[in-house]
Protein backbone atom coordinates (compact mmCIF):
# COMPACT_ATOMS: atom_id res chain seq x y z
CA UNK A 1 0.00 0.00 0.00
CA UNK A 2 1.41 3.40 -0.98
CA UNK A 3 1.75 5.78 1.97
CA UNK A 4 3.82 8.73 3.15
CA UNK A 5 5.33 6.82 6.08
CA UNK A 6 5.55 3.36 7.56
CA UNK A 7 3.16 4.34 10.36
CA UNK A 8 0.56 5.53 7.85
CA UNK A 9 0.94 2.27 5.94
CA UNK A 10 0.39 0.22 9.11
CA UNK A 11 -2.62 2.34 10.07
CA UNK A 12 -4.10 1.77 6.61
CA UNK A 13 -3.60 -1.98 7.06
CA UNK A 14 -5.45 -1.93 10.39
CA UNK A 15 -8.25 0.14 8.87
CA UNK A 16 -8.83 -2.35 6.06
CA UNK A 17 -7.66 -5.64 7.59
CA UNK A 18 -11.20 -7.06 7.41
CA UNK A 19 -10.70 -7.33 3.62
CA UNK A 20 -7.69 -9.58 4.18
CA UNK A 21 -9.67 -11.95 6.34
CA UNK A 22 -8.78 -10.97 9.88
CA UNK A 23 -9.60 -13.81 12.26
CA UNK A 24 -12.71 -12.83 14.23
CA UNK A 25 -11.64 -14.98 17.20
CA UNK A 26 -8.80 -12.51 17.84
CA UNK A 27 -8.01 -8.93 16.94
CA UNK A 28 -4.85 -6.86 16.74
CA UNK A 29 -4.71 -3.40 18.29
CA UNK A 30 -2.23 -0.69 17.26
CA UNK A 31 -1.38 1.97 19.86
CA UNK A 32 1.08 4.87 19.57
CA UNK A 33 2.08 6.30 22.96
CA UNK A 34 4.87 8.82 22.67
CA UNK A 35 8.18 7.09 21.96
CA UNK A 36 6.63 3.63 22.07
CA UNK A 37 4.30 1.95 19.58
CA UNK A 38 2.70 -1.39 20.36
CA UNK A 39 0.69 -4.04 18.56
CA UNK A 40 -1.24 -6.32 20.90
CA UNK A 41 -3.31 -9.44 20.32
CA UNK A 42 -6.70 -9.47 22.02
CA UNK A 43 -9.26 -12.24 22.38
CA UNK A 44 -12.80 -11.59 21.21
CA UNK A 45 -15.52 -10.82 23.71
CA UNK A 46 -16.70 -14.43 23.54
CA UNK A 47 -13.37 -16.23 23.64
CA UNK A 48 -12.00 -17.17 27.04
CA UNK A 49 -8.33 -16.81 26.14
CA UNK A 50 -5.78 -16.84 23.35
CA UNK A 51 -3.99 -20.12 22.70
CA UNK A 52 -0.21 -20.40 22.38
CA UNK A 53 -0.73 -21.35 18.74
CA UNK A 54 -2.60 -18.10 18.07
CA UNK A 55 0.02 -16.04 19.92
CA UNK A 56 2.91 -17.65 18.04
CA UNK A 57 1.07 -17.20 14.74
CA UNK A 58 0.63 -13.50 15.60
CA UNK A 59 4.35 -13.11 16.36
CA UNK A 60 5.41 -15.09 13.28
CA UNK A 61 3.29 -12.96 10.96
CA UNK A 62 4.81 -9.78 12.35
CA UNK A 63 8.33 -11.21 12.10
CA UNK A 64 7.66 -11.81 8.39
CA UNK A 65 6.19 -8.32 8.00
CA UNK A 66 9.22 -6.69 9.62
CA UNK A 67 11.51 -8.71 7.34
CA UNK A 68 9.57 -7.52 4.26
CA UNK A 69 9.69 -3.90 5.51
CA UNK A 70 13.47 -4.12 5.89
CA UNK A 71 13.72 -5.30 2.29
CA UNK A 72 12.27 -1.90 1.31
CA UNK A 73 15.26 -0.23 2.92
CA UNK A 74 13.39 0.72 6.10
CA UNK A 75 15.10 -0.40 9.29
CA UNK A 76 12.51 -1.70 11.75
CA UNK A 77 12.88 -4.10 14.65
CA UNK A 78 11.07 -5.13 17.80
CA UNK A 79 12.43 -3.69 21.04
CA UNK A 80 10.55 -6.13 23.27
CA UNK A 81 7.95 -8.90 23.11
CA UNK A 82 5.66 -9.99 25.96
CA UNK A 83 3.68 -13.25 25.79
CA UNK A 84 1.14 -14.82 28.11
CA UNK A 85 2.41 -18.37 27.86
CA UNK A 86 5.33 -20.00 29.76
CA UNK A 87 8.81 -20.20 28.27
CA UNK A 88 8.84 -23.14 25.79
CA UNK A 89 11.67 -25.59 25.29
CA UNK A 90 12.32 -24.45 21.71
CA UNK A 91 13.39 -20.85 22.39
CA UNK A 92 16.46 -21.46 20.24
CA UNK A 93 14.12 -21.30 17.24
CA UNK A 94 12.87 -17.91 18.42
CA UNK A 95 16.42 -16.61 18.67
CA UNK A 96 17.05 -17.35 14.98
CA UNK A 97 14.46 -14.78 13.96
CA UNK A 98 13.99 -12.48 16.97
CA UNK A 99 16.85 -10.49 18.50
CA UNK A 100 14.94 -8.51 21.13
CA UNK A 101 14.13 -9.72 24.67
CA UNK A 102 11.06 -11.94 25.06
CA UNK A 103 9.25 -11.98 28.43
CA UNK A 104 7.01 -14.91 29.34
CA UNK A 105 3.99 -15.35 31.64
CA UNK A 106 2.92 -11.75 31.06
CA UNK A 107 -0.66 -10.47 31.13
CA UNK A 108 -0.87 -9.75 27.40
CA UNK A 109 0.64 -10.75 24.05
CA UNK A 110 2.24 -7.56 22.78
CA UNK A 111 5.01 -6.32 20.46
CA UNK A 112 6.96 -3.11 21.07
CA UNK A 113 8.55 -0.78 18.50
CA UNK A 114 10.25 2.62 18.65
CA UNK A 115 7.76 5.19 17.36
CA UNK A 116 10.49 7.18 15.60
CA UNK A 117 11.23 4.21 13.36
CA UNK A 118 7.69 4.36 12.00
CA UNK A 119 8.25 7.83 10.54
CA UNK A 120 10.55 6.35 7.90
CA UNK A 121 9.46 5.99 4.30
CA UNK A 122 10.81 4.48 1.09
CA UNK A 123 10.57 5.84 -2.44
CA UNK A 124 8.38 2.90 -3.39
CA UNK A 125 5.81 4.05 -0.80
CA UNK A 126 5.46 7.67 -1.99
CA UNK A 127 3.01 7.41 -4.88
CA UNK A 128 0.19 9.65 -3.56
CA UNK A 129 -2.12 9.01 -6.53
CA UNK A 130 -1.72 5.27 -6.06
CA UNK A 131 -2.38 5.66 -2.34
CA UNK A 132 -5.67 7.48 -2.95
CA UNK A 133 -6.74 4.96 -5.59
CA UNK A 134 -6.00 1.88 -3.49
CA UNK A 135 -7.61 3.33 -0.37
CA UNK A 136 -10.78 4.21 -2.31
CA UNK A 137 -10.93 0.65 -3.68
CA UNK A 138 -10.36 -0.83 -0.24
CA UNK A 139 -13.12 1.32 1.20
CA UNK A 140 -15.50 0.23 -1.56
CA UNK A 141 -14.76 -3.45 -0.88
CA UNK A 142 -15.14 -2.92 2.88
CA UNK A 143 -18.51 -1.21 2.37
CA UNK A 144 -19.59 -4.13 0.18
CA UNK A 145 -18.60 -6.65 2.86
CA UNK A 146 -20.62 -4.75 5.44
CA UNK A 147 -23.69 -4.76 3.19
CA UNK A 148 -23.35 -8.52 2.67
CA UNK A 149 -22.96 -9.22 6.37
CA UNK A 150 -26.65 -9.83 7.08
CA UNK A 151 -28.29 -11.86 9.81
CA UNK A 152 -26.76 -15.21 8.73
CA UNK A 153 -23.28 -13.66 8.57
CA UNK A 154 -23.67 -12.16 12.03
CA UNK A 155 -24.81 -15.49 13.45
CA UNK A 156 -21.84 -17.25 11.86
CA UNK A 157 -19.42 -14.75 13.35
CA UNK A 158 -20.88 -15.22 16.82
CA UNK A 159 -20.51 -18.99 16.54
CA UNK A 160 -16.95 -18.70 15.22
CA UNK A 161 -16.10 -16.50 18.20
CA UNK A 162 -17.72 -18.94 20.61
CA UNK A 163 -18.78 -22.30 19.11
CA UNK A 164 -20.58 -23.25 22.33
CA UNK A 165 -23.18 -20.59 21.52
CA UNK A 166 -24.64 -22.94 18.90
CA UNK A 167 -26.24 -24.79 21.81
CA UNK A 168 -27.86 -21.57 23.04
CA UNK A 169 -29.86 -19.92 20.23
CA UNK A 170 -31.67 -17.79 22.83
CA UNK A 171 -28.35 -16.23 23.83
CA UNK A 172 -27.47 -15.64 20.17
CA UNK A 173 -30.72 -13.75 19.72
CA UNK A 174 -29.87 -11.57 22.75
CA UNK A 175 -26.47 -10.74 21.26
CA UNK A 176 -28.30 -9.69 18.09
CA UNK A 177 -30.73 -7.60 20.17
CA UNK A 178 -33.71 -9.57 18.88
CA UNK A 179 -36.41 -11.57 20.58
CA UNK A 180 -35.97 -15.32 20.21
CA UNK A 181 -39.28 -15.51 18.34
CA UNK A 182 -38.21 -12.82 15.84
CA UNK A 183 -34.82 -14.48 15.47
CA UNK A 184 -36.37 -17.84 14.52
CA UNK A 185 -38.80 -16.14 12.14
CA UNK A 186 -36.02 -14.23 10.37
CA UNK A 187 -33.97 -17.40 9.89
CA UNK A 188 -37.04 -19.21 8.57
CA UNK A 189 -37.63 -16.40 6.07
CA UNK A 190 -34.06 -16.83 4.83
CA UNK A 191 -34.60 -20.60 4.48
CA UNK A 192 -32.04 -21.72 7.02
CA UNK A 193 -31.94 -23.04 10.58
CA UNK A 194 -29.58 -22.35 13.46
CA UNK A 195 -28.57 -26.04 13.34
CA UNK A 196 -27.52 -25.79 9.69
CA UNK A 197 -25.48 -22.64 10.36
CA UNK A 198 -23.89 -24.24 13.42
CA UNK A 199 -22.99 -27.41 11.55
CA UNK A 200 -21.40 -25.47 8.68
CA UNK A 201 -19.32 -23.29 10.99
CA UNK A 202 -18.27 -26.06 13.39
CA UNK A 203 -17.24 -28.42 10.59
CA UNK A 204 -15.32 -25.60 8.96
CA UNK A 205 -13.52 -24.83 12.22
CA UNK A 206 -12.87 -28.53 12.74
CA UNK A 207 -11.14 -28.70 9.36
CA UNK A 208 -9.05 -25.67 10.28
CA UNK A 209 -7.98 -27.07 13.64
CA UNK A 210 -7.19 -30.51 12.19
CA UNK A 211 -5.05 -29.09 9.39
CA UNK A 212 -3.43 -26.07 11.02
CA UNK A 213 -2.87 -27.05 14.65
CA UNK A 214 -1.60 -29.96 16.71
CA UNK A 215 -4.72 -30.10 18.88
CA UNK A 216 -5.97 -33.57 19.74
CA UNK A 217 -9.43 -34.71 18.68
CA UNK A 218 -10.57 -34.36 22.30
CA UNK A 219 -9.30 -30.77 22.46
CA UNK A 220 -11.00 -29.83 19.19
CA UNK A 221 -14.27 -31.38 20.35
CA UNK A 222 -14.09 -29.29 23.53
CA UNK A 223 -13.27 -26.08 21.61
CA UNK A 224 -16.26 -26.66 19.32
CA UNK A 225 -18.67 -27.18 22.19
CA UNK A 226 -19.22 -30.94 21.92
CA UNK A 227 -19.96 -32.56 25.27
CA UNK A 228 -18.58 -35.93 24.13
CA UNK A 229 -15.70 -36.62 21.73
CA UNK A 230 -17.57 -39.48 19.93
CA UNK A 231 -20.35 -37.02 19.07
CA UNK A 232 -17.79 -34.81 17.36
CA UNK A 233 -15.97 -37.59 15.49
CA UNK A 234 -19.28 -39.10 14.37
CA UNK A 235 -20.47 -35.73 13.07
CA UNK A 236 -17.15 -35.14 11.31
CA UNK A 237 -17.28 -38.52 9.56
CA UNK A 238 -20.91 -38.01 8.65
CA UNK A 239 -20.20 -34.64 7.05
CA UNK A 240 -17.96 -36.18 4.38
CA UNK A 241 -16.66 -33.36 2.22
CA UNK A 242 -19.72 -31.17 2.60
CA UNK A 243 -17.87 -28.73 4.81
CA UNK A 244 -15.35 -28.08 2.00
CA UNK A 245 -17.44 -25.29 0.58
CA UNK A 246 -18.02 -21.60 1.05
CA UNK A 247 -20.18 -20.76 4.03
CA UNK A 248 -19.94 -17.03 3.40
CA UNK A 249 -17.64 -16.70 6.40
CA UNK A 250 -15.23 -19.60 6.02
CA UNK A 251 -13.93 -20.92 2.74
CA UNK A 252 -12.02 -24.17 2.60
CA UNK A 253 -10.54 -25.42 -0.64
CA UNK A 254 -10.41 -29.02 -1.78
CA UNK A 255 -7.01 -29.52 -0.20
CA UNK A 256 -8.33 -28.47 3.22
CA UNK A 257 -5.79 -25.71 3.65
CA UNK A 258 -7.05 -22.41 2.23
CA UNK A 259 -9.07 -20.31 4.67
CA UNK A 260 -10.64 -16.90 4.56
CA UNK A 261 -12.75 -14.91 7.03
Amino acid sequence: MSSSSLLEGIEIFFRYQAILGADSMTSEVLEVDGDVTTVSLKASAYQADITRYEAELFIGQWVNSVYAINLLGIHLEFTRIDVRYPKPQYTDIYSRFISCPIYYNKTINILYFESRKLSQSATIMLDCDAAQFYQSRCQAVLNSLRLQDGLIGRVRRLIVENPKLCQCPEIISKHLKMSYRSFRRRLSEEGISIKKISDEVRMGLASKYLNETEYSTQEIAFLLGYSETPNFTGRLKGSGNKHLESTGLIIVDASNNAWQY
